[in-house]
């Protein structure tokens, strides 16, 4: 419980800081996007931890020409973390807003509302839990079981890898609920930070093949 407490305090005061911080480079990027895109630069999207728990409405700023023919490549895909063919559709300030993370910015929002954390289990689109559920469904199902609020980051957005799929993902997102507390919480807020301030934050589509440098024993030995 004081680990519960303590957490949700961090969450709540940094994030007031952060969002206060960010909301220069949030409006300077607004005004780009919606020039660029010609829609609402801000959108509100539904993700879960599956499709029935961890359900929030995120914040998120645009970064892709939205329109019938996305839409329907969309539908074409069929994998979750790797998502290449989309990348005609993010012109060049939507990629660098992906590789630096700043396009999850207004997810503060939601940390300051108490729906999400700074560090906890990725959420994931309602179509790709939809995908998980039926090529995993034995993976899906135990992602119901996790504890932890989802984050905006967390152990799997730092050191797990894309092309090692939904087990990799369940594997961290399980270790990370067992293991949670606040210094692995605070060492991975700071990883977090470098990965967007070199450009590296791991992407579906823009960046899905960067290979992660760090490895769980930097964290748990």
């Amino acid at each position: 419980m004081k680990y519960d407490l303590i957490k949700r305090l961090i969450d709540f005061i940094f994030g007031i800081v952060c969002l206060l911080v960010a909301l220069p480079v949030i409006l300077v990027v607004s005004i780009i996007m919606a020039i660029e895109t010609k829609k609402t630069p801000i959108f509100v999207q539904q993700r879960g931890i599956t499709v029935t728990t961890g359900k929030v409405k995120i914040f998120k700023l645009r970064t892709m020409k939205n329109g019938d023919k996305l839409l329907q490549m969309e539908k074409q895909i069929n994998n979750i973390f790797v998502k290449p063919s989309l990348a005609g559709f993010i012109p060049p300030i939507g990629s660098f807003l992906r590789r630096t993370g700043i396009d999850e910015i207004p997810q503060l929002i939601n940390v300051i509302k108490g729906e999400m954390s700074f560090i906890g289990p990725r959420p994931l689109t309602i179509s790709d839990l939809e995908l998980m559920k039926k090529a995993t469904p034995e993976f899906y199902s135990q992602r119901a079981n996790l504890k932890s609020k989802p984050g905006i980051s967390g152990l799997w957005q730092v050191v797990g890898e894309r092309d090692k799929g939904t087990e990799n993902l369940l594997f961290l997102d399980q270790l990370y609920d067992k293991k949670k507390g606040l210094l692995l919480d605070l060492r991975l807020m700071f990883e977090t930070t470098i990965l967007m301030l070199s450009g590296k934050n791991q992407d579906a589509i823009t960046n899905s093949k960067i290979k992660k440098t760090h490895s769980l024993d930097k964290y748990f030995n």
